[in-house]
Protein backbone atom coordinates (compact mmCIF):
# COMPACT_ATOMS: atom_id res chain seq x y z
CA UNK A 1 0.00 0.00 0.00
CA UNK A 2 1.26 3.29 -1.09
CA UNK A 3 1.59 6.05 2.23
CA UNK A 4 -0.44 8.91 1.78
CA UNK A 5 1.09 12.64 2.68
CA UNK A 6 -0.79 15.68 3.19
CA UNK A 7 1.08 18.96 3.38
CA UNK A 8 0.40 22.12 5.05
CA UNK A 9 0.52 24.73 2.75
CA UNK A 10 3.45 26.23 4.51
CA UNK A 11 5.39 23.70 2.68
CA UNK A 12 4.35 24.75 -0.81
CA UNK A 13 5.30 28.28 0.20
CA UNK A 14 8.75 26.98 0.39
CA UNK A 15 9.09 24.63 -2.37
CA UNK A 16 7.23 27.66 -3.82
CA UNK A 17 11.03 30.01 -4.71
CA UNK A 18 13.26 26.50 -4.01
CA UNK A 19 16.51 29.10 -5.22
CA UNK A 20 15.98 30.88 -1.90
CA UNK A 21 15.71 27.98 0.32
CA UNK A 22 18.33 26.32 1.86
CA UNK A 23 19.65 22.84 0.68
CA UNK A 24 17.48 20.97 3.13
CA UNK A 25 14.51 22.10 1.78
CA UNK A 26 15.59 21.77 -1.80
CA UNK A 27 16.47 17.97 -0.70
CA UNK A 28 13.54 17.40 0.50
CA UNK A 29 11.30 18.81 -2.22
CA UNK A 30 13.36 16.56 -5.05
CA UNK A 31 12.91 13.27 -2.22
CA UNK A 32 9.69 13.79 -1.61
CA UNK A 33 9.14 14.21 -5.86
CA UNK A 34 11.48 11.04 -6.28
CA UNK A 35 9.42 8.97 -3.89
CA UNK A 36 6.13 10.29 -6.03
CA UNK A 37 8.00 8.86 -8.77
CA UNK A 38 8.71 5.44 -7.38
CA UNK A 39 5.27 4.63 -6.30
CA UNK A 40 6.63 5.34 -2.62
CA UNK A 41 4.49 7.98 -1.49
CA UNK A 42 1.01 9.63 -3.19
CA UNK A 43 0.94 13.41 -1.98
CA UNK A 44 -2.26 14.84 -1.88
CA UNK A 45 -3.34 18.48 -1.56
CA UNK A 46 -6.80 19.86 -0.48
CA UNK A 47 -9.24 23.07 -1.31
CA UNK A 48 -7.66 24.35 2.03
CA UNK A 49 -4.22 24.30 0.02
CA UNK A 50 -5.35 25.59 -3.60
CA UNK A 51 -7.28 28.53 -1.45
CA UNK A 52 -4.58 29.35 0.39
CA UNK A 53 -2.10 29.17 -2.58
CA UNK A 54 -3.82 31.93 -4.35
CA UNK A 55 -2.67 35.46 -4.65
CA UNK A 56 -4.03 38.50 -2.63
CA UNK A 57 -2.18 41.04 -4.71
CA UNK A 58 -0.63 41.15 -7.67
CA UNK A 59 2.79 41.48 -6.97
CA UNK A 60 2.23 37.93 -5.49
CA UNK A 61 1.14 36.41 -8.43
CA UNK A 62 4.36 34.62 -9.22
CA UNK A 63 4.75 33.24 -5.82
CA UNK A 64 1.41 31.85 -6.27
CA UNK A 65 2.08 30.34 -9.34
CA UNK A 66 5.47 28.59 -7.67
CA UNK A 67 3.02 27.38 -4.88
CA UNK A 68 0.27 25.77 -7.37
CA UNK A 69 3.23 24.77 -9.71
CA UNK A 70 5.01 22.74 -6.63
CA UNK A 71 0.99 21.29 -5.71
CA UNK A 72 0.71 20.15 -9.44
CA UNK A 73 4.43 18.47 -9.33
CA UNK A 74 4.28 16.46 -6.19
CA UNK A 75 0.15 16.04 -6.66
CA UNK A 76 -0.87 15.89 -9.93
CA UNK A 77 -4.51 15.80 -9.63
CA UNK A 78 -4.71 13.63 -6.01
CA UNK A 79 -6.69 15.72 -4.00
CA UNK A 80 -8.87 15.19 -0.70
CA UNK A 81 -12.18 15.40 -1.54
CA UNK A 82 -14.06 18.95 -0.51
CA UNK A 83 -15.13 19.56 3.22
CA UNK A 84 -18.98 19.98 1.94
CA UNK A 85 -19.11 16.36 0.63
CA UNK A 86 -17.37 14.80 4.09
CA UNK A 87 -19.52 16.60 6.30
CA UNK A 88 -22.57 15.34 4.58
CA UNK A 89 -21.10 11.84 4.66
CA UNK A 90 -20.06 12.15 8.12
CA UNK A 91 -23.86 13.93 8.54
CA UNK A 92 -25.84 10.86 7.31
CA UNK A 93 -23.09 8.42 8.88
CA UNK A 94 -22.02 7.03 5.18
CA UNK A 95 -19.62 4.41 5.79
CA UNK A 96 -17.94 4.35 3.02
CA UNK A 97 -17.23 7.65 1.77
CA UNK A 98 -14.61 7.61 -0.33
CA UNK A 99 -12.08 10.81 0.71
CA UNK A 100 -9.43 10.48 -1.76
CA UNK A 101 -9.93 11.63 -5.22
CA UNK A 102 -7.87 10.75 -7.94
CA UNK A 103 -9.39 13.19 -10.54
CA UNK A 104 -8.81 16.76 -8.91
CA UNK A 105 -12.33 16.58 -7.59
CA UNK A 106 -10.90 18.98 -4.46
CA UNK A 107 -14.34 21.44 -5.00
CA UNK A 108 -17.78 20.85 -4.16
CA UNK A 109 -20.22 19.42 -7.08
CA UNK A 110 -22.51 22.28 -8.26
CA UNK A 111 -25.53 19.89 -6.87
CA UNK A 112 -24.01 19.26 -3.91
CA UNK A 113 -24.16 23.05 -2.63
CA UNK A 114 -28.39 22.77 -2.97
CA UNK A 115 -28.55 24.40 -6.63
CA UNK A 116 -30.87 22.41 -9.20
Amino acid sequence: MTLAVYLDSNDYSRFAELHKQTDAIRETFYALTNWVGEGRIEVRYSSVNILEAAPLTEDVIPLALGRLNAIYRLCGRKCLIDVTRLLKAEATQAASVQVLSDTGDWHPAVHDLGYP
